[in-house]
């Protein structure tokens, strides 16, 4: 891929950042730092071996975004929100940033780290009361997805046992599950009457959530050995109405590791009805094209990149 070819930092999201370390060589004396030559190369520019080492440099975007209104994302992640938001009969503007971050970071898991090595796997909560168009978001990332071809991002609705949850990683480490009806999943892969294997969801979400650039060994059964897995990027987005969602955290097996894995967002309850514009279901144009980028041209990093190369920052354009 070519230097013209990456896309800018802007259009990944503020909240999923590109990192890149340059690390060179300390100099002997602390307070002298190499001095740039004077020689100039034939297009009149310094000679890049004569400029001043840099040690230790982070490069990184400035945030953008409204602090009075979060969903007013810049890139990728502000024009899936407001999509998501055009195409909705209630549009629901904090439920369709879960969405648009869930959506975004699948589509650059194993890619992208944040400022401190960070994976882009979330697990979102979207809590919002009846008819207040929560099925939205599902809907429209789901509809982002397939469009460019993504299908294989996108994983079960739920999850019955721990095994159905690993092998699924097995076949593929990068992946999303839509999940409505959250709140009540939770109570019931948290309650002591859950079967072992149900129960044992709760133990993989948390393990998964916590790996950043590392492998999570598979659990060995009598006729199946361990698997080792680099750098799994499970995320979902689950929606629940108020009341089955905050009944779920009163159970200890949720709130005791789980829950604070949760980015947890409340939407609104009575968002106003509004009237869509034809063919609002569809990906627009220049979004399509920008997932498409963000889903085919980040190349994948293995762990000796990771360890000695470092994630490559994709500099702005501004």
């Amino acid at each position: 891929m070519s230097a013209d070819d990456k896309i800018p930092a802007s259009d990944i999201s503020d909240a999923l950042v590109r990192l890149r370390l340059q690390v060179g060589e300390r100099p002997s004396e602390p307070a002298e730092q190499p001095q740039a030559s004077t020689n100039k190369s034939k297009d009149g520019n310094p000679k890049s071996e004569n400029l001043p080492i840099k040690t230790d440099l982070r490069l990184v975007e400035p945030a953008v975004f409204d602090p009075e209104d979060l969903t007013k994302a810049a890139g990728t992640v502000g024009a899936l929100i407001d999509w998501i938001s055009a195409a909705s009969l209630y549009p629901n503007r904090p439920l369709a940033l879960g969405a648009a971050l869930v959506t975004v970071g699948t589509l650059i898991g194993q890619r992208v780290a944040g400022l401190t090595h960070g994976s882009t796997h979330l697990y979102v909560v979207g809590i919002g009361g009846s008819a207040s168009g929560k099925q939205q978001g599902i809907d429209s990332a789901k509809e982002a997805l397939n469009e460019i071809g993504a299908q294989d991002r996108i994983g079960a609705g739920d999850f019955r046992s721990s095994v159905a949850l690993v092998n699924s990683l097995k076949k593929q480490s990068v992946f999303c599950s839509f999940i409505d009806e959250y709140g009540l999943v939770l109570q019931r892969i948290g309650n002591k009457g859950a079967g072992g294997y149900e129960y044992d969801v709760v133990s993989v979400l948390q393990q998964l959530w916590g790996l950043n650039w590392t492998y999570f060994n598979s659990p060995a059964a009598a006729r199946e050995n361990s698997q080792r897995i680099f750098a799994p990027a499970f995320s979902l987005l689950g929606l629940s109405v108020p009341e089955h969602f905050y009944g779920a955290v009163t159970l200890k097996q949720i709130a005791g590791g789980l829950l604070n894995r949760h980015l947890i967002i409340r939407g609104e309850d009575r968002p106003p009805l509004q009237n869509r514009a034809d063919g609002s279901w569809k990906v627009p144009g220049e979004l399509k094209r920008r997932l498409q980028a963000l889903y085919q041209q980040w190349p994948k990093l293995t762990l000796e990149e990771i360890l000695n190369k470092r994630p490559t920052i994709c500099r702005s354009n501004r």
